[in-house]
């Protein structure tokens, strides 16, 4: 994705390096895009040193300057960044919890969204106030803008509540690190983050 967008695209919205983040078995040199190597599908240290820069670009971006997003299957993994109260390593061993017990990728998503600075949206949320564009590449039956690769660009509709129901459905809750199955608990009637799509372009 990234090589075709910088293929297609005029020279003027390269002025700066883009960021790709890829399993460790596709990184390739891309002219004009720092292509960093992570881990899929747990993710590692490499993965969050990556969503780090990937934010803290992101996060630089002005009113009137462009940001452009590609999104596909396997984001989820490959761009980790913990909400601060929970750690990598927490956040590892609940994505392989979730995958032991046979948790869909719907509900790995849900959680993860939940556990996550970008995901659910958060990426875009970065971006304010600049204009931001998201190239979406779907893996996920129907569709789902915001399933895919947790939905980094796409407003989340759902709750902690949500969240806490497919541990509780997989009787794995009482297995969930206690620093955050006791923050999600007090926060499991909240109301959905932001779903206002203000400057989001799919």
């Amino acid at each position: 994705m990234a090589k075709a967008a910088r293929k297609s695209s005029l020279p003027i919205y390269w002025r700066n390096f883009g960021i790709a983040v890829t399993n460790y078995e596709n990184a390739t040199a891309i002219d004009n895009i720092e292509v960093i190597g992570a881990s899929h599908p747990l993710p590692d240290e490499a993965g969050l040193n990556a969503a780090k820069k990937c934010a803290e670009r992101i996060s630089s971006a002005q009113k009137d300057e462009l940001v452009l997003v590609l999104v596909s299957g396997g984001g989820s993994a490959l761009i980790p960044y913990p909400v601060d109260a929970i750690s990598l390593q927490e956040k590892i061993a609940t994505t392989d919890l979730l995958l032991a017990c046979g948790a869909t990728i719907n509900e790995i998503n849900c959680v993860r969204k939940h556990l996550s600075q970008l995901k659910g949206g958060g990426l875009a949320r970065l971006a304010v106030p600049a204009d931001l564009h998201t190239f979406i590449l779907s893996d996920v039956l129907g569709d789902d803008l915001s399933a895919i690769a947790s939905g980094p660009t796409v407003p989340d509709p759902s709750t902690y509540a949500d969240a806490i129901a497919v541990f509780t459905a997989k009787g794995i809750w009482d297995k969930v690190p206690l620093l955050f199955s006791s923050i999600w608990n007090r926060a499991r009637w909240a109301k959905p983050r932001n779903t206002e799509a203000r400057r989001y372009h799919f």
